[in-house]
């Protein structure tokens, strides 16, 4: 039977050799001899052997201890943890001054230079340029080098995660992953179709370079404490060299591609492979602009909070000082611990409910309603401005409550959500984008009530000081009977008390100007 295929081979070969179906047949034939002389012997008789299943294995062992390394790094679940080990391996593009640059953006670096500096402004211009000058020197060569390394390392990573067992199960039904020598079997090649169309788009346009080693060392030694014991880094040299050897003897792209040849006797196939996602340098220099924005907004946010920390002191002195529910300095560090901005109005929120608990008591709000009430208004419209006024300041702690309803449960800011997104956004980074829009909201939304809230104080600040000032002279104009009513049993004490702090009243709208515009011709609602 053999010598009679022969024969066929032989006239075919002579007489044939032009026919199409001919031409494939032969072509394909020349591929199964051309692997049939590779040694150690991997394809006979249509089956590939023993020795390509081992190839699978030594991939299997191999690659296991290098995903541990890269789980745990770049290709961590936790995407801030992976971001962190991709911009490490990025920083080290840089050298000379443009390493000094970088450096010099860190939050720490940042604050130091700034609250040190003599002429603030000119600090903050000077780290714009500095970002500037990184990110076009992020676009030279030197970095489109690092990005292809990294895009190779991607490659390793998917190399990793491939699914060997499912090739091994071919070679030995029986395999489990507590095998440690699996019992071989011949296995026919067409079966292995898929398996080899998978590992074919990985390693296509891969191959292991002494570059890749260095980056999977520093990243054994980061994830380490910056060091790795000489054993540790052999291991890994060696697991390398292994997988380098099989994807070049044994499962390399030539072989892949002739098997597959073979088995869609096809010898002209050609086979798309996996393309380099080539974004990490763009993404690195995304999160370095919106850091620095971030951290930039919150020392403009720690300047602004520290000019005025001796003020605060002076309006509220020995009195309790109320944070708002949630937008407040717990909730802020959490989120700057998590890489996220913060809430920027926290300290005009404090000091906005502070001042109103403390000074625009129930006793002070008795005052001007029984001002409205029992008052002699000589124009009605007056009367309507100052009962407008009074109001619209004793709504204002139930708006900020409102304000703070929002952060419970179900809430339009539920804090536990945005707890939720911070923690979430470690594996999901569009999460994170999630939250840094609901912060800007948050924002948004708390300056719009500060504005409105102070606004509301200016405007009775100054129909208040209007009458004090009416009381003292000998003939009223506004209110005929105010003297009356301030000098009453009832309202005596609370008149004292608005005169002795009144002053401070105006301290609070000096303090509060340093953060919204307060002017009584503001309509911004």
């Amino acid at each position: 039977m053999a010598f009679f295929q022969s024969l066929v081979e032989f006239i075919e070969t002579v007489f044939l050799s032009s026919n199409p179906d001919v031409k494939m047949k032969l072509d394909i034939k020349k591929i199964e001899n051309d692997l049939k002389l590779i040694k150690p012997e991997i394809y006979k008789n249509g089956q590939v052997t023993a020795n390509f299943g081992n190839a699978f294995y030594v991939l299997y062992k191999e690659t296991a201890f290098i995903q541990g390394i890269l789980q745990e790094t770049i290709n961590s679940e936790n995407v801030q943890i992976a971001n962190h080990f991709v911009d490490l391996l990025i920083s080290t593009g840089f050298s000379g001054d443009y390493k000094q640059k970088l450096a010099s953006l860190s939050y720490e670096n940042l604050h130091n230079t700034i609250m040190n500096a003599t002429n603030q402004h000119k600090a903050f211009e000077e780290q714009t340029r500095n970002l500037e000058s990184i990110i076009k020197f992020l676009h030279t060569p030197e970095f489109r080098k690092i990005e292809l390394v990294l895009c190779q390392v991607d490659k390793l990573y998917d190399l990793c995660r491939f699914n060997y067992m499912s090739a091994l199960h071919l070679f030995d039904k029986n395999f489990d992953v507590t095998s440690t020598t699996p019992n071989y079997s011949n296995v026919d090649l067409a079966l292995l179709e898929d398996i080899l169309m998978d590992l074919y788009y990985i390693v296509g346009n891969y191959e292991i370079t002494n570059t890749q080693a260095r980056v999977i060392t520093v990243l054994a030694e980061q994830k380490n404490n910056g060091s790795i014991n000489g054993e540790y880094h052999e291991k890994i040299m060696n697991s390398l060299k292994k997988i380098a050897s099989v994807l070049k003897k044994v499962l390399s792209k030539e072989i892949l591609l002739s098997m597959l040849k073979i088995i869609k006797k096809n010898p002209n196939l050609t086979l798309p492979t996996g393309k380099f996602n080539q974004n990490k340098i763009s993404l690195f220099t995304i999160r370095l602009q919106k850091h620095h924005a971030a951290n930039i907004e919150r020392l403009q946010s720690e300047i602004q909070d520290k000019k005025i920390e001796s003020d605060i002191k002076i309006l509220f002195e020995n009195k309790q000082i109320y944070n708002f529910q949630h937008y407040n300095p717990e909730t802020n560090r959490f989120l700057q611990n998590a890489g996220f901005p913060s809430f920027i109005w926290v300290t005009p929120a404090t000091v906005l409910k502070s001042f109103v608990s403390q000074f625009y008591t129930d006793q002070i709000q008795a005052l001007l309603n029984d001002i409205v009430v029992e008052g002699f208004f000589a124009n009605p419209a007056y009367k309507t401005e100052f009962s407008t006024k009074v109001f619209a300041c004793t709504e204002t702690l139930g708006r900020i409550k409102e304000f703070e309803q929002k952060f419970e449960k179900d809430g339009a800011f539920d804090v536990a959500v945005l707890r939720n997104l911070a923690i979430e956004s470690h594996k999901n980074a569009d999460l994170g984008k999630k939250l840094i829009k609901q912060i800007e909201t948050i924002n948004a939304v708390a300056h719009h009530l500060l504005r409105k809230e102070v606004k509301a104080f200016k405007d009775l600040y100054s129909i208040i000081s209007s009458l004090l000032s009416e009381s003292h002279k000998s003939k009223t104009e506004n209110i005929t009977n105010i003297k009356m009513l301030f000098l009453s049993t009832r309202n005596r004490d609370a008149v004292e008390i608005l005169e002795k702090e009144f002053n401070l009243w105006n301290f609070f709208l000096e303090i509060m100007k340093n953060y919204v515009i307060i002017n009584s011709t503001d309509k911004h609602e």
